[in-house]
């Protein structure tokens, strides 16, 4: 499930993007794994050697790692650290997360053995979580909120069900409403809205190094690079699959929720409506660190079909402020010939 390197074990490929899942279902079971072969070394007793251990994995894996000054940016942790009389774990959690401020991105975690979690300081994104009444019988609506990973087999159902419920022979369009999705579980979003997307490529992930993991969605399955992620077992096919799709977005869209949009760019009856979202467009890979805490550190930024990288957010193709503003211009759009 993991392999070692180094002196930390790493989880990655079919888990990236369910950092919560991860955590709680293998944590455990990876600990014991990278604890018990031979020539792993011990718990570091010092909080300086634990810091400079995180510092290692950050070096090899962060994003950016190709535009930080590591030199600099390790001297000024370690001072930090050295400044502040850090002799234990807990001691190093301010410096940890003077680390994290470096990485540019801002979705790096750290989660402690003692349940304390870390992450870099930055700005919250905001805007609207409400949905909306659509007055219109022929055009489908589908709001796609947050899916905590505990819901997310059952939440792929419930979203599949949602569109079989309004599809029929007079449907000429969709809307999917994004708006407020602050993220959670993408595969479960992208499978509830398979019928939408259709078989094939929804995206990728791409890291530091140019690797890429595809995402696509095969009659009801979620795959990331040939690894099913999730699935609905009595997928629904829409009656027209090739109805316009309307894409609701703001700036409070973001992560997973800026992934399910990116999903339907590219296509020729796709369009999003709304403002730029939130620009958390990134995947996480799972480090277990030596004393079995948890660092997710975003390796990854998603990319459309197309492989063109979200790493600032992703823009609507019509930039249209107010809740009803927004909806309005969708259902414009899809009443146009």
């Amino acid at each position: 499930m993991g392999h070692v390197i180094s002196r930390y074990c790493k989880l990655e490929g079919q888990y990236r993007g369910n950092m919560k899942t991860l955590h709680v279902l293998f944590l455990a079971a990876l600990v014991v794994a990278c604890g018990g072969d031979k020539g792993d070394p011990a718990v570091p007793e010092l909080g300086m050697d634990y810091l400079d251990e995180m510092l290692d994995i950050m070096q090899d894996h962060a994003l950016y790692k190709k535009t930080i000054d590591w030199p600099n940016m390790r001297s000024q942790v370690l001072n930090k650290a050295n400044t502040d009389g850090a002799k234990t774990i807990e001691d190093v959690y301010p410096a940890i997360e003077f680390a994290l401020s470096f990485l540019v991105e801002t979705g790096s975690r750290y989660f402690a053995t003692n349940s304390t979690v870390i992450t870099a300081p930055r700005d919250e994104c905001t805007g609207s979580s409400a949905t909306v009444d659509i007055n219109d019988s022929n055009i489908g609506y589908v709001p796609v909120t947050r899916i905590e990973d505990a819901q997310a087999a059952q939440a792929a159902v419930d979203l599949q069900a949602v569109i079989k419920n309004q599809d029929s022979e007079n449907i000429k369009g969709w809307i999917v409403d994004l708006r407020g999705n602050t993220g959670g579980n993408m595969m479960a979003m992208l499978a509830g809205i398979g019928p939408l997307l259709g078989n094939g490529v929804t995206g990728y992930f791409i890291n530091s190094d140019d690797t890429e993991f595809q995402v696509s969605y095969d009659d009801g399955t979620m795959l990331n690079s040939g690894a099913t992620l999730n699935y609905v077992a009595d997928f629904y096919t829409l009656i027209k699959p090739a109805q316009k799709i309307a894409v609701l977005i703001d700036q409070r869209t973001a992560s997973s929720g800026e992934g399910t949009a990116i999903a339907f760019m590219g296509r020729s009856n796709a369009r999003l409506f709304g403002s730029t979202t939130c620009g958390r467009a990134f995947g996480p890979t799972q480090f277990i660190m030596s004393d079995g805490a948890l660092l997710s550190l975003i390796d990854a930024v998603m990319a459309d079909r197309n492989k063109t990288k979200m790493s600032v957010g992703v823009y609507p193709d019509e930039a249209v402020s107010g809740d009803k503003e927004v909806v309005d211009k969708a259902i414009e759009w899809i009443n146009e010939k």
